[in-house]
C-alpha cells in the first residue's frame, strides 16, 4: 500500500441525496451542502489510507472526515451509508494507485450489514437509507436469498415520489421489459432531468413510428435538447426530429425549428441547407430542393463525406424529378462509393437514404448513358450489394459477375475497395483461396490510415494455396510500390506467421523471412525467435544465427536463444564458442531448464572435436517444445492476470476488464462482436478493436511472444497457440 500514501490520491464522490437522507445520517454524518429543490449535492473526497482504512472527507462549511475500519464495527445505518459512498467512488482515469482496495472494501464492508433481511425489514423500509441498502446489494452482488432485491426496489420506486439518482440509474440497467423501462425513463428524466433518459424516449417513439408524439416531447423540451443554448450535443435527436416532422407532414414546424450551426453526423459535416433541402424534397418542391442540395454540397468541406454523398443522391433525384434527364447523367461519375475508413463506417439512414439510392439508380438505368457512365453505375449499385450487413450467396454472385466485367476490371482493379468487396464476395461463395487473394490484392492497394477488417483468414485457404503464399505476395507485390506492400506485412502477416508457426510448418514461415528481406522491409522484432527457430529447421543456420543475433540486441538474452545459438556454432564447428554461449544460457536459467542442461552435459563431455554438418546438430537438440506449458490464469475477484510468474492489475469494471473475462470463461470459442458490445454496454466497434488490441499490448508485457487474441471478420479469437491455456480463477 505504500503507492497510496501520497497526499493528493484522492478517489472522489459525487451525486444528488435526498434531503431526508441526509436527515438519516445526521447522528453519524451530519453534512451540510448545496440544496436544490428536494436533492442535495453531496461531495466527498475518499483517501485509502491500507489493506483495512479508508478516510472519507466533507470539505464544506463545517468540515468532516471519517476512518473507516474493517476490524471497527458500526450500526448498519453507517455501514449502508459508506458502502453506498464507496461503490459509487471513482478516481480521474490517470490517477488509479496501484495496488487499490476501492474495489474490494465495499463488499468486505457491507457484509457487516447482514440483518437487513425479510425478517427485520419492517423497521427499515420506511427509511431511505433501506432503498440505499437494495442498492448496495445489487451493486455489490451480495447474495441475499431471503430478499427479492429487484423487485422491492422496483416497489419503491413505484410507490415513492423521489428516488437517490443512483437507483433511477440501477433500474434503467437492469430493466429488460419495453414497457416498464419506457416508464422508468419518464419518471426518471421528469426527477432527474438527465438528457440519457429523454434520449432514450425520443429514441423509442421513434423507432415506433410515433412521429407526432416525438415532435411534442422535443419540442417541449428544447432547452435540454439544446444543452446551455448551444446546438445538441446528439445529432441523431436531431436528424429524427427533422424526419418526424416530414413523416407528419409538419413541415412548417421541422423549418421553425432548423438550426443554422452545422453538426457532425455519420462521417460528414451537415449544414442548414442539406435539411432544408430535404424538407423541400418531402413537400414536392423540387426546385428549392434542387437549390438547397447544391447549396450543402457546394459548402461541405469533406468531398468524400456521407454528407456530400447524401447530397449528391436527393440533388440528382430532385432534378430527375424536374424532367432535367441531362443534368442528371452528368453526375453519375459523381456517384462513387464512400471510402471504406473505419472499421464499423456508418451510413445515414435517416429521410429513408437507402430507398431513395435504389430509386436514384433505377431513374438513371432509364435514361440514355455513355459506356463510361454505365460502368460507373453498376460500380455504384455493386457497391450497395457489398455494403450488406450479411451477403447471400445470390448477392455474393451478382458481386462477382459485375466486377469482373472488363471495364470494370479496367478502371476499378486497382482500388482498395473493388478488391474488399471481391475478398467477402468469394469467401460468402466458399472460394477462400481467391477470397484470400484479393484480401492481398486490397492490402496493397490500401491507404494506410485504413483499417478495415477482412473476413477470410489464411487458414482457411487451401493447403495449395498456403505452400505458394509467398509466390502469390511477390507476383502482386510486383505491381505495387513497397510501401502498398508494408500495408499487408504490418496489418496482416502477424496473424499468417502466428498460423503458420502454431502448425509448425517452418518452412512457410523461413520462406516469409526471406520475402521480407528481398523486398527489404523491417524484420518485426516480435517474431525473431520464430524466424530463426524456422530457419534452422529448414537448414539455413546462418541466416538463424543472424536472427537469434539481433533477438538479442532488441530484446535481451534469454536461455532458450542462447541454448538454440549454441547449438548452431556446434553444428558450424566452433565448439569453443558453443561452450561459453551454454553456459551462459546455463547460469541465466539457474540450472532449471533441462533442454538447457542436457546440451550443456552433452557438449562438456565431447573430449575432441568431431566433423559435422552445418546445421545438423543445431537441428537435433533446438527447444523440446516450441512453446512452453504456462498457463495464463484471470483471477476474476481480483481482476488480475497471472503468467510466468508475472501480474497484471486490470481495472475493476473497464471494456478490457469484461472483454478478458469472457474470453477467458470460454476461450476455445469465437466471440462475435456483438456479443461483446453486449457484455461491455457500447455500441461502437472501435471499441472491440481497440479493446483487442489493447489487451494484446498488456500480455505481450509478461512475456507472451505474440498476441493473444485476434480480431477478424467480426469476431475476436484465441490464438491457437493458447487456447488450452487460458485459465479462469473464481473465488472459491
Amino acid at each position: 500500500m505504500n503507492n497510496l500514501k501520497k497526499e493528493d490520491t484522492y478517489a472522489q464522490f459525487e451525486v444528488a441525496i435526498p434531503l431526508d437522507l441526509l436527515e438519516e445520517i445526521k447522528d453519524f454524518f451530519p453534512v451540510k451542502t448545496k440544496v436544490k429543490e428536494k436533492y442535495a449535492n453531496l461531495v466527498l473526497k475518499v483517501k485509502e489510507l491500507n489493506k483495512n482504512e479508508i478516510e472519507i472527507k466533507f470539505e464544506g462549511k463545517n468540515p468532516i472526515v471519517k476512518t473507516l475500519d474493517l476490524r471497527k464495527e458500526y450500526s448498519n445505518e453507517e455501514v449502508i451509508f459508506y458502502t453506498y459512498v464507496l461503490l459509487q467512488t471513482k478516481y480521474e482515469w490517470f490517477n488509479t494507485p496501484k495496488g487499490s482496495i476501492l474495489k474490494e472494501y465495499p463488499l468486505n464492508l457491507f457484509i457487516k450489514s447482514k440483518d437487513y433481511t425479510r425478517k427485520d425489514r419492517e423497521d427499515f423500509f420506511d427509511k431511505r437509507i433501506f432503498e440505499m441498502f437494495l442498492y448496495c446489494c445489487i451493486e455489490s452482488k451480495a447474495d441475499y436469498h431471503s430478499l427479492p432485491v429487484y423487485e422491492e426496489l422496483w416497489r419503491i420506486f413505484r410507490t415513492e415520489k423521489h428516488l437517490l439518482w443512483s437507483t433511477y440509474e440501477l433500474i434503467f440497467r437492469h430493466e429488460n421489459n419495453q414497457i416498464r423501462r419506457f416508464f422508468l425513463a419518464e419518471k426518471a428524466f421528469l426527477e432527474t432531468g438527465n438528457y440519457s433518459y429523454l434520449h432514450y424516449i425520443l429514441d423509442e417513439c421513434f423507432t415506433k413510428k410515433e412521429y407526432k408524439r416525438y415532435i411534442d416531447i422535443y419540442i417541449k423540451n428544447l432547452k435540454v435538447v439544446h444543452k446551455d443554448n448551444s446546438f445538441p450535443y446528439d445529432a441523431i435527436t436531431y436528424a429524427n426530429f427533422i424526419e418526424s416532422c416530414v413523416k407528419a407532414g409538419e413541415f412548417d414546424t421541422a423549418k421553425e425549428n432548423l438550426r443554422d450551426d452545422e453538426i457532425r453526423y455519420f462521417h460528414g459535416s451537415y449544414n442548414k441547407s442539406f435539411f432544408e433541402g430535404v424538407i423541400a424534397f418531402y413537400k414536392k418542391d423540387f426546385l428549392n430542393a434542387e437549390k438547397s442540395f447544391e447549396k450543402a454540397l457546394v459548402y461541405d468541406e469533406e468531398s468524400e463525406s456521407e454528407c456530400t454523398k447524401s447530397s449528391t443522391i436527393f440533388y440528382t433525384l430532385s432534378l430527375l424529378e424536374q424532367n432535367k434527364k441531362d443534368i442528371a447523367s452528368s453526375l453519375v461519375f459523381s456517384l462513387k462509393p464512400i471510402k471504406l475508413k473505419d472499421e464499423g463506417y456508418e451510413r445515414l439512414s435517416n429521410f429513408d437514404i437507402a430507398d431513395k439510392e435504389i430509386d436514384l439508380i433505377s431513374q438513371l438505368e432509364k435514361i440514355s448513358l455513355t459506356n463510361n457512365q454505365k460502368t460507373s453505375l453498376i460500380y455504384y449499385k455493386t457497391s450497395l450489394i457489398a455494403g450488406k450487413i450479411n451477403l447471400t450467396k445470390e448477392d455474393a454472385s451478382s458481386i462477382i459477375k459485375n466486377l469482373k466485367l472488363p471495364d470494370l476490371v479496367r478502371i476499378y482493379s486497382q482500388e482498395f475497395e473493388y478488391n474488399f468487396y471481391l475478398s467477402d464476395a468469394y469467401y460468402t461463395l466458399g472460394s477462400y483461396d481467391k477470397a484470400y487473394e484479393h484480401k492481398i490484392r486490397s492490402y496493397y492497394t490500401q491507404d494506410e490510415e485504413q483499417y478495415v477488417a477482412h473476413i477470410v483468414e489464411i487458414s482457411k485457404t487451401s493447403k495449395e494455396f498456403q505452400n505458394n503464399l509467398i509466390k502469390h505476395l511477390t507476383e502482386i507485390s510486383e505491381k505495387n510500390h513497397p510501401s502498398k506492400v508494408k500495408n499487408y506485412v504490418e496489418k496482416e502477416l502477424p496473424e499468417v506467421i502466428d498460423y503458420f508457426w502454431t502448425i509448425k510448418n517452418y518452412k512457410i514461415v523461413a520462406e516469409i523471412y526471406h520475402f521480407l528481406n528481398d523486398k527489404k522491409l523491417t524484420l518485426p522484432e516480435e517474431y525473431l525467435f520464430e524466424f530463426a527457430y524456422s530457419l534452422v529447421e529448414e537448414s539455413d543456420t546462418k541466416e538463424a544465427k543472424n536472427c537469434y543475433e539481433l533477438y538479442i540486441k532488441k530484446s535481451g538474452k534469454t536461455s532458450s536463444v542462447l541454448n538454440n545459438l549454441a547449438l548452431i556454432y556446434e553444428g558450424e564447428g566452433d565448439l569453443k564458442k558453443a561452450k561459453d554461449i551454454i553456459m551462459e544460457a546455463y547460469n541465466l536459467a539457474k540450472g532449471k531448464d533441462a533442454t538447457v542442461n542436457r546440451n550443456k552435459e552433452r557438449l562438456f563431455a565431447v573430449t575432441k572435436k568431431k566433423t559435422s554438418v552445418p546445421g545438423e546438430k543445431s537441428k537435433m537438440n533446438q527447444l523440446d517444445t516450441v512453446k512452453e506449458d504456462k498457463s495464463i490464469e484471470y483471477h476474476s475477484v481480483r481482476d488480475l492476470v497471472i503468467y510466468n510468474g508475472k501480474k497484471l492489475q486490470l481495472r475493476n469494471g473497464d471494456n478490457i476488464t469484461k472483454i478478458i473475462r469472457e474470453i477467458f470463461s470460454n476461450p476455445k470459442s469465437a466471440h462475435l462482436e456483438q456479443d461483446l458490445l453486449d457484455v461491455i454496454g457500447s455500441d461502437g466497434t472501435r471499441t472491440i478493436y481497440d479493446a483487442v488490441k489493447n489487451i494484446n499490448k498488456k500480455l505481450r508485457g509478461l512475456g507472451l511472444r505474440s498476441d493473444l487474441l485476434l480480431y477478424s471478420g467480426s469476431k475476436v479469437t484465441v490464438l491457437l497457440e493458447y487456447v488450452n491455456d487460458l485459465k479462469i480463477v473464481e473465488p472459491s
